[in-house]
Parts: C-alpha cells; structure tokens; sequence
C-alpha cells in the first residue's frame, strides 16, 4: 500500500495520462478550429517578426529589410525569428505556416506542465499537473496566440524548461550525502 501511495507522486497513472491526451486533443482542435481566421499582420509585432526571419534567410544583415536603409530590429532579439527560419526554407511562399511555432510551442508547453510536474511541486499528486495544464492549454489567451507569430508560447517553453532545469540541479544539492558503511 505504502508503494502503491509514493508511486503516485512519481509518475502519473494511465487515467491521468489518458486524460492529458484529451487535454492535448481538445486544445488542438479549438486551436485548429479557426487557424485561417487570424490574419498575418494584424498586429504590429508579428509582421515584425516575419520580416526579422526573412532577413535572417534572405539578406546580409538582420532587421527590417521592408525598409530603405535597413533600419534595425530595435526591440526585436533574433532568437525568435531564427526559430521561424527553418518555416521559411520549408515554406517560402505560405507565411501562414509561420503561426505552427506557436502551436508546436503550446503542446509542448502542455507536455512540460504535465511530464514536468515532479520538478514544479513535490508534494502534489500529477493531478495537480493536469489542473494546471488544464488551466492553460484551454485558456482563450492560450488558444488565441497558438494561431498567431508571436514570441510568447516560445518564451513559455524557454521559461518552464529553465524552471525544470534548475529544478533539477536543486534538488542534487538537497539530498543528503550517503556514506556506505564498507
């Protein structure tokens, strides 16, 4: 019973797992529902990015090459717009097949809150990762910005990553050292 009791802090069941493939399901079928409604370049910073990967692929220098004189990106890094290059090379004539970083951000997001969810909370059961997966892949916020190029289901992965990996190295330095009797 003991075994049965700690096993569930480790790793989720086969209820819950099912469950999180619903969640994934659901949240790309009301990701998906409307994808061509969002046009590109109905907001300032996504019609930015589009030009910055362009001119990571397509000129010398990076910025705004719509502009005379190259002017720069300004506010703009590039760490997003060269993750949209690879959508270019692929893509070169459909900027619509940009908004899949975003999608592919937000299931991964989704697998990061659930699969990750030893490293967030060492006293909740995996059904608080599923809640809070829950909470996010089903947000209208969230739903709205998987169809869109914009910055901020990456920045999420790069966030939840970085909280798992220091997560990780935290918890080396609060176990207790062993010493084998010999």
């Amino acid at each position: 019973m003991t075994r049965n009791f700690e096993n569930r802090w480790l790793a989720p069941t086969r209820i819950q797992i099912i469950l999180w493939l619903v969640l994934v399901s659901v949240t790309l079928v009301l990701a998906l529902g409307n994808y061509q409604t969002y046009l590109l370049g109905t907001h300032f910073d996504d019609a930015r990015y589009v030009i910055l990967a362009r001119s990571l692929v397509l000129s010398d220098q990076y910025g705004m090459i719509n502009a005379p004189g190259d002017p720069p990106a300004g506010k703009y890094p590039f760490v997003y717009p060269l993750l949209l290059t690879p959508f270019i090379f692929l893509f070169p004539h459909d900027p619509d097949a940009l908004k899949f970083l975003s999608l592919i951000a937000t299931v991964i997001n989704l697998s990061l809150l659930f699969w990750g969810w030893r490293w967030f909370s060492h006293t909740r059961s995996y059904w608080w990762g599923l809640a809070i997966a829950a909470l996010y892949g089903l947000a209208p916020m969230t739903i709205d910005l998987a169809r869109r190029v914009m910055s901020e289901p990456v920045f999420t992965t790069f966030v939840l990553i970085a909280i798992i990996l220091a997560e990780r190295a935290a918890q080396r330095y609060r176990r207790p050292a062993r010493f084998d009797a010999k």
